[in-house]
């Protein structure tokens, strides 16, 4: 008889046969993120967004609220979609409601150093209620520059002004800055 305590080395060779598997399993995985150092994600500083980024924008103030789509077409030029729902008639102080379909456009014009200027527009059609219907082309065309202060913060200023050619109820140009 062998007592309990007394193990055979073929024993304690076959159980860390066995449970060595079961160690080797347990590995370490690492992941990181790693930011993109030069993105903008934005769709009103000086810099466009980049080949290939995609930036969305909401706006909520006068005269309506509004939401914007970027694509970078390349490292200068963007290109997107813009839809608006107004309550004021832009550049003016007149409340009337109306709709906005725009064709945003920006490029930039000059990078040097930390400071960037850029152009923009957004080419559309109009509609508002306003005794009648109100319809028209144009809209904003503006320039804009920033000015990078860290990797994190960018300091923009802008002006724009918005152009409408209105064929009806009143036919006319508004223009203002």
């Amino acid at each position: 008889m062998r007592m309990a305590g007394n193990w055979k080395s073929s024993e304690v060779v076959a159980i860390a046969l066995i449970l060595a598997p079961a160690a080797s399993r347990a590995q370490l995985v690492e992941t990181s993120v790693q930011p993109i150092s030069e993105a903008n994600w934005s769709a009103t500083a000086g810099r466009t967004a980049g080949t290939g980024n995609s930036v969305l924008q909401a706006e909520a103030g006068w005269p309506g609220i509004g939401f914007t789509w970027l694509k970078g077409l390349d490292e200068r030029t963007d290109i997107g979609f813009h839809v608006a729902f107004n309550y004021g008639l832009e550049g003016t102080s007149t409340s009337v409601t109306g709709v906005n379909l725009a064709v945003p456009y920006r490029r930039t014009l000059a990078n040097m150093g930390d400071t960037t200027i850029a152009f923009d527009m957004q080419p559309g059609v109009s509609l508002y209620r306003n005794n009648g219907a109100l319809f028209g082309i144009g809209g904003p065309i503006g320039v804009v520059a920033g000015f990078q202060v860290n990797p994190q913060l960018t300091l923009d200023a802008g002006a724009d002004v918005p152009v409408l050619i209105s064929f009806s109820n009143p036919a006319g140009f508004f223009f203002g800055p």
